[in-house]
């Protein structure tokens, strides 16, 4: 199966390590069961809103820098993820950065990635952050599958502003 992949970094170099290291992860996935990644890439917000909005994905996998220029608070990669959740709701943010301590921002926020991921400062981190993507993106892929699955396993009615969801097993008669 084919999954689109959207990555933003304001370093290319990082991006082309981020691009190889998905290569590699869909040879590995692929074991498995046939895996393959449409991988797109950006290097700053305003390029990655525009993209975003002539590119529109369902069930993307999104791997976002947190830092994506000189303004720390501004058009970050929280900014855009907020952007991606709006407009695809099986989206899968994994966010690679060097800001540790940024992590809790994303709970703040209810932007729900599947990962956080420190970016490696050293070899044997490396190492580590290869074995971490590839364990992520199965994860990702993982979340997309069971959301297709519990999506047609469901009946959807909305009674005012109140959107319900029922289990199809549990409908007798409509």
């Amino acid at each position: 199966m084919r999954y689109p992949v959207f990555v933003c970094d304001d370093d290319q170099t990082q991006i082309n390590d981020i691009v190889k290291m998905i290569g590699k992860a869909e040879e590995i996935i692929s074991d498995e069961h046939a895996v393959a990644f449409d991988v797109a890439s950006v290097t700053t917000f305003s390029e990655a809103k525009t993209y975003l909005k002539k590119n529109v994905y369902t069930g993307g996998i999104y791997l976002l820098d947190i830092e994506l220029g000189q303004e720390v608070g501004q058009n970050n990669g929280f900014d855009l993820a907020e952007l991606i959740k709006s407009q695809d709701k099986r989206a899968q943010i994994i966010f690679i950065t060097t800001h540790a301590d940024l992590s809790l921002i994303s709970f703040e926020r209810r932007l729900g990635p599947v990962d956080y991921i420190v970016k490696p400062r050293n070899k044997e981190d490396y190492d580590r952050f290869k074995q971490r993507l590839v364990a992520t993106l199965e994860i990702s892929i993982s979340n997309i599958e069971n959301f297709d699955y519990t999506e047609k396993l469901t009946f959807h009615y909305k009674v005012g502003r109140q959107v319900r969801n029922i289990d199809i097993d549990d409908i007798i008669y409509i």
